[in-house]
């Protein structure tokens, strides 16, 4: 199977502190893909390099088989990689489907974005449905919960119509069942795109994890499915920290 996209050796230098340190993983079509490590581990950073806002030191990027590395961050949308961040960019004087109409319009020619348009254009509608958002589609997003402002920005991606959705911690701040709401959301649209989700919330990467990416000083610490990582020592001694349990049994034997 080709992948999707793919990472190759992606170094990132800011000022002699190496972010990125030969960055390489790919991702598949249809999964829903997590990516996580501790602070500092360059996650955000590599969702820069994909989307051209951080050009790489050294290292390509490819999607679809092109490589991507270099193009304007207008190419990369155009090429269908979208992405949310960590706070949602609504418009909170406009109304949940006004918010998706003017995403949707990017795709647009001028001339067709300043004619007055009637009604909801199907990419639009479909977005509301999968997002659940049809009944207070005409509710100003000022007024809507942090879950709805982040369910909302998601559709503002799917409808530009991306191949690859990246989104960088889109259950912080939400209550359980919001989570799990987002969790069922992701896979759903994992049935026609891509997704990888940049998260701390391992609760959550448990349940809706396809592939894990783990990230530590800039480069792939270790990858697979969540049990695979879960059992991963290097992973546990990083990332999940070790054990009482393993520290009590380690003091025992040195004593």
């Amino acid at each position: 199977m080709s992948a999707l996209l793919q990472l190759q050796d992606i170094e990132v230098d800011f000022d002699g502190f190496k972010a990125l340190n030969g960055l390489t993983f790919a991702i598949n079509k249809g999964e829903v893909r997590f990516l996580i490590g501790p602070n500092g581990a360059g996650k955000t950073t590599a969702v820069d390099v994909i989307t051209s806002l951080t050009k790489p030191t050294a290292g390509t990027v490819s999607f679809e088989g092109e490589v991507i590395t270099g193009k304007s961050e207008f190419d990369i949308v155009k090429m269908g990689i979208g992405r949310t961040f960590q706070n949602p960019s609504v418009f909170d004087d406009l109304t949940v489907v006004e918010n998706i109409d003017l995403a949707a319009s990017f795709r647009m020619g001028l001339r067709k974005m300043m004619r007055k348009r009637r009604g909801i254009s199907p990419e639009v509608a479909e977005a509301l449905e999968l997002i659940s958002m049809t009944d207070i589609a005409e509710r100003p997003a000022g007024e809507l919960s942090h879950g709805q402002r982040q369910w909302l920005e998601i559709g503002m991606l799917l409808a530009q119509d991306p191949k690859l959705l990246l989104l960088d911690e889109p259950v912080a701040g939400m209550s359980k069942p919001e989570r799990q709401s987002t969790g069922e959301l992701l896979h759903e649209i994992a049935k026609t795109r891509t997704v990888m989700v940049v998260e701390h919330d391992m609760e959550f990467l448990r349940q809706f994890a396809s592939v894990v990416t783990v990230m530590h000083e800039g480069s792939v610490l270790c990858e697979g499915d969540v049990a695979t990582v879960q059992a991963d020592p290097t992973v546990q001694e990083v990332y999940l920290g070790r054990s009482r349990v393993a520290a009590e049994d380690e003091t025992t034997v040195g004593a």
